[in-house]
C-alpha cells in the first residue's frame, strides 16, 4: 500500500484506486504528520508534529508522547531497522522503541544535537543521524552503557540543518546541507564506512 502523511493525516491509496483517510477518529493524536515508516510486522508508525508518535494497526492508533516516555511530542525522523526496532528523531533526543520498551537518548549520551530529523540505515545496520546544528552522527552497534556510541562524521562543520537524502549503490551517503551564512542548500556526497 501507498501511505501519505500530511497536514490532514495518514492517506492509504487502495488498490481500486480510491483513497483511505485515518485522523483523529481513527485515534491518531494529532493529524500534522512528519514522518512514516513500515515495521516487518505491517505496523504503520506515524511521527507528528506536536502529539509524539502512533502506531497504526488494524486501522486504530496507540499512542506514544511525552506523558508515555517520549523526550519530545514532535517526531521527525523514524526508521524500521532489520532487528525490527522503531527509531525516532524527535525535536529532544532519538528514541529506540523495543515494543514496549522505550529508551531516549540525547547530548548526554553523546549525540552532538537533541534534534535529531534524518535517519537512515545502511547496509551493515549502521545508523545515520542527522542532526540540528550538530552534523551528522554514526551509531553503530547500537547504544551501551558506559560509552559514546555516537560518532560525528562532520565534526566541525557549521552546520545548520542536515537530512540524510539517501544511500547510493556504492554505498554513499548523500547529504544534503544548508550551511550557516549560504542562502542556498548542497549536496555533498560521503562515504559510508
Amino acid at each position: 500500500a501507498l501511505w501519505v502523511g500530511g497536514d490532514g493525516g495518514v492517506n492509504r491509496l487502495r488498490p481500486v484506486g480510491a483513497w483511505e483517510t485515518f485522523g483523529a477518529r481513527e485515534g491518531l493524536s494529532s493529524v500534522f504528520v512528519r514522518t512514516l515508516a513500515e515495521d516487518h510486522d505491517g505496523n504503520l508508525w506515524v511521527g507528528t508534529e506536536d502529539g509524539g508518535l502512533c502506531r497504526l494497526r488494524d486501522g486504530r492508533a496507540t499512542v506514544l508522547d511525552s506523558l508515555r516516555g517520549l523526550p519530545s511530542d514532535t517526531v521527525q525522523a523514524l526508521v524500521a531497522d532489520r532487528e525490527d526496532l522503531v527509531w525516532a528523531g524527535t525535536t529532544s533526543g532519538l528514541v529506540r522503541l523495543r515494543d514496549p520498551a522505550v529508551a531516549a537518548f540525547t547530548t548526554r549520551e553523546g549525540l552532538s544535537r537533541d534534534s535529531v530529523f534524518a535517519i537512515l540505515e545502511d547496509r551493515r545496520g549502521v545508523l545515520w543521524l542527522g542532526t540540528n546544528g550538530g552534523g551528522v552522527n554514526r551509531l553503530e552497534n547500537g547504544p551501551r552503557v558506559g560509552a559514546n556510541p555516537f560518532v560525528d562524521i562532520l565534526e566541525g562543520a557549521t552546520l545548520r540543518a542536515a537530512a540524510i537524502l539517501d544511500r547510493g549503490a556504492d554505498d554513499t551517503a548523500r547529504i544534503g546541507d544548508e550551511i550557516r551564512n549560504h542562502q542556498h542548500p548542497t549536496l555533498m556526497q560521503r562515504r559510508l564506512r
